[in-house]
């Protein structure tokens, strides 16, 4: 398979596997981490590992060592579950947000940054808004995911790779 087509294939598991997350939930959920211990978290691990072994691979092809701590951070967030260190899981999903939302906006041409900038801002901006309102979070939180992906969606397929 084409590794341009399996990193796509990846990341749009991980952004199905969420969406599928909140429609297989059984009770009120506020957010994805909150899914660790509920009976359909095998989504929520799908979400993550997929997401881990995108940048993983992504770093690999692209020879960029942002590409594995962002993996890395990805696997941290399955080692720091919510319920039993609190701090610790919302310091590196936290982390892990923006050094992916640096990753796009730093490894691309000058021509696509502006658009990674933007798509940085509006992952921030939505995040920012479910963390801080009443805002429905898991859904902020999807957002987020979506504009990274697009980013990194775009650096696949229109730089060369």
């Amino acid at each position: 398979m084409n590794t341009k087509l399996l990193r796509t294939c990846l990341l749009i598991g991980s952004i199905l596997s969420a969406i599928v997350l909140w429609i297989t939930r059984t009770g009120y959920s506020p957010s994805l981490s909150s899914f660790a211990n509920a009976n359909n978290q095998i989504f929520y691990y799908l979400c993550l590992l997929s997401s881990s072994w995108f940048f993983i691979l992504n770093g690999a092809k692209r020879d960029n060592n942002l590409d594995y701590w962002v993996g890395l951070g990805m696997g941290c967030i399955l080692l720091t579950n919510m319920y039993i260190m609190p701090l610790a899981h919302n310091i590196v999903t936290g982390l892990t947000l923006l050094l992916a939302i640096f990753n796009i906006i730093y490894e691309t041409s000058k021509k696509e940054r502006i658009v990674n900038i933007f798509l940085g801002a509006s992952a921030v901006g939505i995040f920012c808004i479910g963390y801080f309102t009443p805002f429905n979070f898991l859904f902020a939180e999807v957002i987020a995911m979506a504009c990274i992906a697009i980013g990194m969606i775009r650096g696949i397929w229109i730089t060369k790779t």
